[in-house]
């Protein structure tokens, strides 16, 4: 580990302070402040003159700031100069995993329970009978790397306009990353998807989303009584069952003035989102039209810009904070709860029905633009068996290999058992129908105290490859994009349920039938290279650099989505979902073949000024409603085969 990985590390692990922190970016001055001292720090990172050593001296100012400003703050501000900074990224300056920087704040529930019917393959755990039924899902909400991948995802893509690393007192340079606001709705939609899959497998029902400000909240939630911020020992309060929204006053940091959210302004700027998508225009003096990024970034954050004073409510962000200080009308102290801060948010069943109705407001919009046409279709056919499954302990010839050669020999693995002579055969005794998952235990290690561990649940896929008979109908080569998502059977018809689990670029040869392999650890949504191995699972998956030849770009592998919750856990018997392969022209698409490093479709481009890497909306084709709200009248005449 290099000396400014290590000083970097222990500002984020060793830092303590008896001042309690307020930050939370949830709070659009909070993040605006953070980022003034994130330009103090560019503009060290730069001046290189005065400093022989620019990067340390960074490091050393961030010390002092910690001595005097709030610790949570400076450290947001660290994190995002070395996630930004080409020279810190050059230097692959790394994030530690919060399990690694804050194992207090990683820890679930220590009683885990799993609702009746589990896994294919899993005995059944009976629930005791003081538990509801959202604690059966407490293994997923508060699995440590799904919070992890949700914090670093609002670091990469912060809601306030950033300085510009090189130019950091040009204002004019600031920016938001490209389709910043669009992302903000995908990334957390699939989020949802996923816990709603969880939900469907052990019974519990779709999400209800949380659109009345004024209702008693039945689910509960009390974290853990060790989840505690090491830095400064704050705690989080319970939210109790039966409790609902209330005007919050809050002190101002540091003796300054205060502030007040209001249930009124919430219901103001919801108003104002459904006028603005009912009449197709912003409500400013141009009558702006409606654009995915503008309307995403009003919902998440306000538009904080001329013209749209109106919109400078931030809705979503206010909908966490009092959610986060629910118990402020009861016990008149500010101790949040965990909505407040972006580490733990999702542990809170709150978190999720909060989110889906944000997204009910977006989705509105995408219901007025009508149904895809697709007529920009490639020539290209997938027959009718054309789709295969294979799990990877099926497939003897990769047995023991890893990258690249593992990929290597399951192509020519592919061709030879499902291509030339067996194309349009059956699969044989290889492939499946049902993919798997399955609960396994970990130790978690309290690092920092005496080393005690506690065992935790997490869900894991059974490993396997896609084998996909194509074939190219026209006289020259051509490059495709496969896209491949998977939803539960009942709520195929709804297009914000399907959830994305791979996109990847392809060449098909002229005139050629071949088969496409892609191993399902590749997947476009998941934190690249993915984390498997209980080390990886415990910290980064990459070991910090040490000097100045590694990718400067290599600081967004730390975002994506966990790889061992790529798949929903399912249930007992089986539970049915469809697994549908949209296959577009790359050409029309741009979408790069996916490095080993970071997620495509939730972290977009590496470099912070890039565009996002798929010029399609994102979540295509399944970002406008079906016609007639149907699946299979949209899609009929493109498919060949409904898994």
């Amino acid at each position: 580990m290099s000396t400014h990985q290590r000083t970097f590390t222990s500002i984020l692990t060793t830092t303590k302070t008896t001042v309690k922190s307020t930050f939370t970016v949830f709070r659009n001055e909070d993040v605006i402040e953070a980022n003034e001292i994130t330009k103090k720090y560019y503009t060290i990172a730069n001046d290189t003159t005065k400093y022989s050593d620019s990067i340390q001296a960074v490091f050393d100012q961030a010390i002092e700031d910690c001595k005097t400003q709030d610790v949570r703050m400076v450290q947001h501000a660290l994190m995002t100069f070395v996630t930004h900074h080409p020279e810190a990224r050059k230097r692959r300056i790394k994030i530690p995993s919060l399990s690694h920087r804050n194992p207090k704040l990683s820890i679930p529930a220590k009683a885990v329970y799993m609702a009746p019917g589990p896994v294919v393959g899993d005995k059944p755990i009976a629930p005791t009978e003081d538990v509801s039924g959202e604690q059966f899902l407490d293994y997923w909400r508060e699995d440590p790397n799904l919070n992890e991948h949700h914090e670093h995802w609002h670091i990469v893509y912060t809601d306030q306009p950033l300085p510009d690393p090189l130019f950091p007192d040009d204002k004019s340079k600031e920016y938001i990353k490209d389709r910043q606001g669009e992302l903000f709705i995908y990334m957390h939609r699939q989020m949802n998807a996923r816990y709603i899959a969880e939900r469907l497998g052990i019974g519990l029902g779709v999400t209800k989303p949380l659109e009345n400000y004024h209702e008693l909240i039945p689910e509960s939630y009390t974290p853990s009584k060790h989840l505690v911020d090491n830095n400064d020992q704050t705690t989080f309060s319970a939210r109790a069952s039966g409790l609902k929204l209330a005007d919050v006053a809050f002190p101002g940091r540091g003796g300054g003035p205060g502030y007040q959210i209001t249930i009124s302004e919430l219901e103001k700027a919801r108003d104002l989102i459904r006028k603005t998508v009912e009449q197709g225009h912003f409500d400013d003096e141009k009558k702006t039209p409606i654009t995915v990024e503008l309307l995403g970034r009003a919902i998440e954050s306000g538009l904080n810009q001329p013209g749209f004073e109106k919109y400078g409510t931030p809705f979503h962000n206010f909908g966490h904070m009092l959610l986060a200080f629910i118990n402020f009308q009861n016990t008149k102290e500010l101790d949040s709860g965990v909505m407040g801060d972006v580490r733990v948010a999702c542990r809170d069943p709150a978190f999720w029905r909060w989110h889906r109705h944000v997204d009910n407001l977006f989705k509105a919009y995408q219901e007025k633009l009508g149904p895809n046409h697709f007529n920009d279709c490639p020539p290209v056919k997938i027959s009718s068996d054309g789709i295969i499954l294979c799990f990877k302990d099926k497939i003897p010839c990769i047995k023991g290999l890893k990258d690249p050669q593992q990929d290597e020999e399951a192509s020519k693995w592919g061709e030879q058992t499902f291509g030339g002579h067996h194309f349009h055969k059956e699969h044989g005794q290889h492939s499946t129908d049902v993919l798997e998952t399955k609960m396994k235990q970990r130790q978690f290690t309290w690092v920092e105290d005496d080393q005690s561990s506690q065992t935790i649940e997490y869900l894991f896929p059974r490993e396997w490859y896609y084998f996909f008979r194509v074939e190219n109908t026209s006289n020259k080569n051509i490059t495709l994009t496969f896209r491949v998502f998977i939803v539960p059977a009942e709520l195929c018809n709804n297009f914000t349920e399907w959830i994305e689990v791979d996109k990847f670029k392809q060449e098909i040869p002229a005139n050629c039938r071949t088969v496409v392999a892609r191993d399902c650890d590749r997947s476009s949504v998941v934190r690249q290279p993915p984390q498997k191995t209980l080390d990886e699972l415990d910290d980064t998956a990459i070991t910090a650099g040490t000097g100045d030849q590694e990718s400067e770009e290599e600081q967004y592998c730390d975002c994506g989505w966990p790889f061992h919750l790529l798949l929903p856990r399912g249930s007992r018997n089986g539970m049915k979902f469809k697994l549908f392969v949209f296959i577009s022209d790359w050409e029309k698409d741009k979408v790069p073949r996916v490095t080993r490093c970071g997620s495509l479709s939730f972290c977009g481009a590496e470099k912070p000024k890039d565009k996002y890497p798929d010029i399609r909306p994102m979540g295509y084709p399944f970002d406008r409603p079906f016609k007639d709200g149907s699946f299979e009248k949209v899609f009929i005449k493109h498919i060949y085969r409904l898994g």
